[in-house]
């Protein structure tokens, strides 16, 4: 025998809130209202979630937070995966200064595996060259390439499996 589907909680928000909110929130936010406003409007739930374009089971999991915690918990965004290794106080304060001339510009030439170096012998701080590049690009820096003076070897010889 068939469970009788719970209906949605329609006390956190009306119609207008809701299309209101949809107008100036991103894409994927977009999504999770247009579901509930399908709700909101008494379309099924297999109808509300081909409308927004996602599995039942996702709909069903957006419909219990709303039920369950409101509008604010199916909105807020929540950033994935793991926390950052090098906080921006610390990119701030112990790397930055190595990049930076005594103008407080950057300095022309210097290379992720330098300031790698220099971390590890002035500031005591040991991380991958990775970690590092990263925290770099997220914080809006960018090495400058390095010139290779060398030209690439050409081959003289033919691919030999022809």
């Amino acid at each position: 025998m068939p469970r009788i589907a719970e209906p949605i909680d329609m006390r956190f928000a009306t119609t207008r809130m809701i299309l209101d909110e949809m107008a100036k929130s991103p894409r994927a936010i977009n999504l999770r209202l247009r579901a509930i406003l399908a709700l909101y409007t008494g379309s099924s739930r297999q109808e509300a979630a081909d409308a927004s374009g996602v599995s039942r089971r996702t709909l069903q999991r957006w419909f219990r937070i709303w039920n369950a915690f409101g509008p604010d918990a199916l909105i807020a965004r929540h950033k994935r995966g793991p926390k950052r290794k090098i906080s921006r106080q610390q990119f701030d304060e112990k790397i930055l200064p190595l990049i930076l001339t005594a103008e407080g510009r950057e300095s022309s030439g210097w290379s992720v595996a330098e300031v790698q170096r220099k971390l590890a012998r002035d500031k005591g701080m040991t991380t991958t060259y990775s970690t590092l590049l990263r925290s770099f690009r997220w914080n809006g820096r960018h090495p400058k390439p390095t010139r290779n003076d060398r030209k690439p070897a050409i081959q003289d010889k033919p691919w030999p499996y022809n």
